[in-house]
């Protein structure tokens, strides 16, 4: 059983890598990558249902509404937090349930927060500047992993 978690981990630690060098270069997330995504922690989360493994159904249905909740958010900001960001994020949703959800948001906005503030200080940044945040999300996602 312990296996297949740290399975799962590695896994999801390599998509969100991925995904995270394609933001920082490009901005633009592939629709088929998120969809993948999608499908493969719906996957996961059945598997781990098979076998004993699984989270609630409810906390994986609020984590996805969460995800939701941030697609409407760039839907009102005409992208000004990405549909792609958005979709990670109910991905997620769907892979850790609401309350791991909520720990990797904290801590994602907490160091996108930090790097804006560093980069404005610096006069590195504009205050209109973009920076991609799903490189946050996998931090979050690590730092949610390793306190257990």
């Amino acid at each position: 059983m312990q296996q297949m978690c740290e399975l799962s981990q590695g896994v999801w630690i390599v998509y969100l890598t991925c995904l995270s060098l394609i933001d920082i270069r490009t901005r633009k997330i592939p629709i088929w990558l998120l969809g993948a995504g999608g499908i493969m922690a719906i996957f996961m989360q059945i598997w781990k249902s098979l076998k004993g493994a699984s989270i609630s159904p409810i906390l994986i249905v609020s984590g996805a509404a969460v995800g939701i909740v941030f697609l409407g958010i760039s839907k009102i900001t005409r992208e000004a937090f990405g549909y792609g960001d958005g979709i990670v994020i109910l991905i997620l949703g769907i892979c850790l349930g609401l309350w791991d959800l909520l720990i990797v948001l904290m801590i994602s906005f907490l160091g996108a927060s930090l790097i804006a503030i560093l980069l404005l200080v610096w006069n590195k940044g504009a205050k209109k500047q973009s920076m991609p945040f799903i490189p946050f999300l996998c931090i979050g996602y690590v730092a949610v992993i390793l306190m257990g």
